[in-house]
């Protein structure tokens, strides 16, 4: 990963806790990494901290599924509807 020198990872937090881990006990850095993104699981708060400890980056985490955002589409579609059905 260090030569490589990534601006970018997106990871499972549970990953990127195990790579902090390597990272640390290797003395390794990333010097163009600007972002650390998550998704598909709970973000500890050690985790974020861990990583703008060793990394120096913020993350960006995104938990979710994807029929919450649909189920999210559909309800501000349906509001929509009704709205428009009240004030006409």
């Amino acid at each position: 990963m260090t030569k490589v020198d990534p601006h970018f990872l997106y990871v499972f937090p549970s990953t990127l806790e195990a790579f902090l881990a390597v990272i640390a006990d290797q003395k390794r850095r990333l010097p163009s990494l600007r972002r650390v993104f998550t998704g598909g699981e709970v973000l500890e708060d050690s985790v974020r901290s861990q990583t703008r400890g060793i990394l120096g980056v913020e993350i960006a985490d995104n938990y979710g599924t994807t029929e919450a955002f649909v189920r999210l589409a559909m309800s501000r579609r349906q509001l929509s509807c009704e709205f428009r059905t009240r004030a006409g």
